[in-house]
């Protein structure tokens, strides 16, 4: 079966408006149309531009990860391109000049098409992964770094696992090289990843970059070093002599308005990456204006776009994040949203019937006359409650018009129209 990519030519347009002069009433419910929707999300994810029922070959071996399909000529300038969609949730997307880039305003937020993904296990690097297009197929390479006890599979445009393989393992006999989580050749490649490699790396990273990057290069050889040195196959001083000659460096160039980063031992790149430019935030005058929405119209805005689903542990956690941030309180008031919320989860959770559970409108509603304080919601009060989320949600994923997608469009609206 051969896949065909996303169809280029597809007009897709975004348009929000909001009136000033209309009731509060009516300019929430305006105000709720502008909150986009946000991807379901998973630690590490695999997307290739071809829908869900693809015929796409995976193949595993101890040291990667090989994604095999047939499709038309894609172009000689496909490569990957790995996102950060939040602190260390990650994920790796196909690009090229025959594929449709379907990101907006290049942070990782997609518009939720049915496309084909692989959930990547713990033990794969996704930045480092690679893609090639020859004699008609597409190949994408994701490098791992040694077992881990992690779940994989393949899932339908974010709903559900269409198939799963044990992972194979074998005991460690020689130490891990860089060509084997590296796209490394020469010399370099058969080098085993020493100590103190990762230590200078780690500490060109914290110079550059102000701390170390998860799942960056400096992550990946720390992790290869520390496994190296536990089996006995390199001693803690040691460090190879590409480093000790050459050095590591990093760096850094705008391009299409993101922040490529480029990191490199000697003259090989073991990592580039892109990441979003910093977000200017508002000004206190801009903050403070009377069209900017507030935490507490993006939780009752929630009570119109998901206001049937049942309250749930990782509803409790968002919705306690949000009401700290709004009022600027670092305990969760009695008998306030935060309290309700989480005495509905705990009571829902012993519950079998949806029909008999406290629903998010049942909290939410008049979130705004129910909070003793509010505030416009900003990119860092919209990380906050989509961690809280995530973190508290056995699957890892925030709810389509949920506490968390709400709060963070909310946010994303304030910056464009600063």
């Amino acid at each position: 079966m051969k896949a065909n990519p996303t169809p280029k030519k597809r007009s897709i347009s975004l348009q929000y408006d909001i009136v000033s002069t209309l009731s509060e009433a009516n300019r929430l419910v305006s105000s709720q149309k502008k909150l986009r929707r946000l991807p379901h999300i998973f630690t590490r994810v695999l997307e290739l531009p071809f829908r869900s029922d693809a015929d796409v070959s995976v193949t595993e071996t101890p040291d990667h990860l090989r994604f095999a399909v047939t499709t038309d000529d894609v172009g000689d300038d496909v490569r990957t391109q790995t996102i950060q969609l939040h602190p260390g949730v990650t994920k790796v997307v196909i690009r090229g000049r025959n594929f449709l880039d379907l990101s907006l305003d290049g942070l990782g937020v997609e518009l939720d098409l049915d496309l084909w993904r692989f959930r990547l296990p713990a033990s794969t690097l996704p930045e480092m992964a690679s893609a090639a297009y020859s004699d008609g197929e597409l190949v994408v390479t994701v490098p791992k770094c040694g077992a881990d006890d992690d779940e994989e599979g393949v899932w339908s445009a974010g709903t559900r696992p269409l198939q799963q393989r044990p992972r194979p393992t074998q005991p460690t006999t020689e130490p891990i090289k860089y060509g084997d989580v590296f796209p490394v050749s020469g010399s370099l490649a058969s080098k085993p990843i020493a100590p103190q490699d990762a230590a200078t790396m780690q500490s060109a990273e914290n110079t550059v970059l102000g701390n170390t990057q998860k799942g960056g290069p400096a992550a990946v050889m720390n992790s290869a070093a520390t496994k190296n040195e536990r089996a006995g196959l390199v001693s803690h001083e040691q460090v190879t002599d590409v480093v000790a000659t050459d050095g590591v460096t990093i760096s850094q160039a705008n391009v299409a308005g993101s922040r490529i980063i480029t990191e490199a031992v000697g003259d090989q790149v073991v990592g580039e990456y892109a990441r979003p430019p910093p977000v200017a935030m508002t000004s206190p005058a801009s903050a403070l204006d009377r069209d900017a929405l507030t935490i507490g119209e993006a939780l009752q805005a929630t009570a119109l776009s998901a206001g049937n689903k049942p309250v749930d542990q990782s509803d409790a956690a968002a919705i306690q994040v949000a009401e700290m941030r709004a009022t600027g309180s670092s305990e969760v008031i009695p008998g306030g949203i935060a309290a309700q919320a989480q005495s509905a989860a705990t009571t829902n959770a012993r519950l079998i019937l949806d029909e008999n559970k406290t629903k998010l409108s049942d909290i939410l509603t008049d979130a705004t006359a129910k909070l003793p304080d509010d505030k416009p919601a900003t990119r860092e009060d919209a990380e906050r409650v989509i961690g809280a989320e995530l973190r508290n949600d056995p699957n890892m994923v925030t709810y389509p018009g949920g506490v968390a997608e709400s709060v963070a469009a909310a946010a994303r609206l304030n910056q464009s129209t600063k």
